[in-house]
């Protein structure tokens, strides 16, 4: 077999490669219905005082994933971004090919005994948020497009670190 021959073997192969994940990517109806080339899973929200880290689960189309194992995580830094919309302050810390930790400051506000949280919109649905308390206790919430209002007794937070 010849140059030429290998050349067009590996561009049909491409093609064929492309054009199934396409096909397989139109059939994924749940991300269709929605209109999304990435699927935000599971949010964890891991509460600290005023601050947070989240730790953002997604599933992307097939072909974004070929691109992701392409190229890398780091073009994900814009469909973060856009989940975090409504948070002021923000530093992505790590990206994966299927999560993303994320520290958030000042997400909530002391009170005289309590953290306060206060409902934020989220740049895209989620299909369950997990808020982690300090304690360990945990509450859950499925199809959601904003986290809750939500508080926790800062005692609590401060016998948790002692121990």
């Amino acid at each position: 077999m010849n140059i030429q021959s290998k050349a067009k073997l590996i561009v049909i192969l491409a093609l064929i490669l492309i054009t199934t994940l396409v096909f397989t990517a139109s059939f994924d109806v749940e991300k269709n219905i929605r209109h999304e080339i990435v699927g935000f899973t599971e949010l964890r929200i891991y509460l600290e005082k005023e601050d947070a880290t989240f730790q953002i689960t997604y599933e992307a189309i097939p072909i974004i994933d070929l691109f992701f194992f392409t190229f890398g995580t780091n073009h994900m830094d814009g469909h973060i971004d856009r989940f975090m919309y409504d948070f002021e302050e923000y530093e992505i810390k790590n990206i994966n090919k299927h999560s993303a930790e994320v520290k958030v400051k000042n997400m909530s506000v002391e009170d005289e005994k309590y953290y306060l949280h206060y409902s934020k919109k989220l740049g895209a649905h989620v299909d369950k948020i997990i808020y982690v308390y300090p304690d360990g206790s945990e509450r859950v919430t499925r199809n959601m497009k904003k986290t809750l209002n939500t508080y926790y007794d800062k005692e609590n937070y401060d016998n948790e670190i002692e121990k």
